[in-house]
């Protein structure tokens, strides 16, 4: 079942509407692009930095990415002046951007380095704890680490109950359980 709400929370992320979030869903800052983490050889063949990068692996037309010249295969370093070592780095750091304001990217493109500036979409991360001025991006991972694991526990619970309801519409149609076929 693990493996199941796994590939749930893969799903939904990966076929989010581009245009913004799911209803219901928090509205953070979104550049509209997808990243990677890399490996040695992708930092090589890239020509990036050997200890920092994400690769841009999908671009979302029309979107603040898009629009402010982000493409396919580009490596971003840095966000904010911050170094980015995979793409949890680049989402504290998008979200932490005031409504309206742009983010300073540090881009490495065919070997050559160079600055993009985009504007989120979206409103920036708003942390309730009374200590937020004093929040790194280690407290950002952690939250959104957290909120990950809450997220999981609901989509099992969710799928604990659908596997009960599925099982009773089955023994009332007189069908073998779930369990049992082959």
């Amino acid at each position: 079942m693990v493996v199941v709400a796994s590939a749930l929370l893969l799903a939904v992320a990966a076929s989010a509407d581009p245009a913004g979030p799911p209803a219901g869903w928090p509205n953070r800052g979104r550049l509209g692009m997808e990243v990677q983490s890399m490996t040695d050889a992708l930092r090589e063949f890239f020509e990036a930095p050997a200890d920092r990068g994400v690769l841009v692996v999908r671009v979302v037309a029309e979107r603040p990415a898009a629009q402010a010249g982000i493409q396919v295969g580009d490596v971003l370093t840095t966000a904010g002046g911050e170094a980015i070592s995979e793409p949890l780095d680049l989402i504290a750091a998008v979200a932490r951007v005031p409504a309206g304001e742009k983010l300073s990217l540090e881009v490495v493109r065919k070997g050559k380095t160079e600055t993009i500036a985009v504007a989120p979409d979206g409103d920036p991360v708003a942390f309730t704890r009374p200590d937020e001025s004093a929040r790194g991006a280690g407290d950002f991972h952690d939250e959104m680490r957290r909120s990950l694991h809450e997220g999981t526990r609901e989509i099992l619970r969710r799928l604990e109950g659908i596997e009960r309801r599925l099982e009773e519409i089955e023994q009332k149609r007189g069908g073998a359980p779930r369990e049992e076929r082959s």
